[in-house]
């Protein structure tokens, strides 16, 4: 069963870590490792005396824990294990979806990481065989690329929200061609400077 459950999902869990009168909350998924990250610092459950705002804390965390179990185990009551094989986009974000600018929930599938750096997560998808780009940051501005793509120099804007306290999602066309480093970067602006 639990080959299965791997085989369709990235395994997202909680860790509640309790260290004598301190907790912490981890999160976790196991893609081909299991990668962990906290989601709050140690929180002492000691009140101190003549201070609500900590006993205020501890309710929020308790009571957003529970939010969050509950969420988790709605993920797995409605996981759909089928035996088709291994679910190929169970290595990807659970984020699949996006309104285009007519209302119409777009469905896409994701092909691959356009970077292997992780703390830049940008891949590469296929929505109605049109080739597109998923990008989570936490900052963007979407004015900023907006303009760049009225002059032609980024690519179309399709989709973009800013979940509150979370990732920017960046949804826009794909366009072929080479990555810009930094060297690339630093040889245009010295040519840009030469032509001045």
């Amino acid at each position: 069963m639990s080959k299965k459950i791997r085989n369709q999902c990235y395994c997202p869990l909680y860790m509640l870590v309790i260290a004598d009168p301190w907790i912490c909350l981890l999160r976790g998924i196991y893609i081909d490792k299991v990668i962990i990250e906290p989601l709050t610092d140690f929180i002492s459950l000691i009140p101190k005396l003549g201070d609500d705002s900590q006993v205020s804390q501890i309710a929020q965390f308790l009571a957003a824990l529970n939010f969050a179990m509950n969420r988790l185990n709605n993920y797995y009551q409605n996981l759909q294990l089928n035996n088709d094989g291994p679910n190929d986009q169970h290595y990807f974000p659970y984020f699949s979806t996006y309104q285009d600018k007519n209302n119409n929930r777009i469905r896409f599938k994701y092909i691959h990481p356009l970077t292997e750096d992780f703390q830049r997560p940008i891949w590469k998808a296929k929505a109605n065989n049109h080739s597109i780009v998923i990008k989570f940051a936490r900052r963007y501005s979407v004015k900023a690329h907006n303009i760049c793509a009225e002059l032609r120099l980024a690519p179309n804007l399709l989709y973009s929200k800013n979940p509150q306290n979370r990732f920017m999602i960046i949804v826009m066309d794909y366009v072929d061609g080479d990555q810009l480093t930094t060297q690339k970067i630093n040889t245009m602006s010295h040519n840009i400077a030469k032509s001045s």
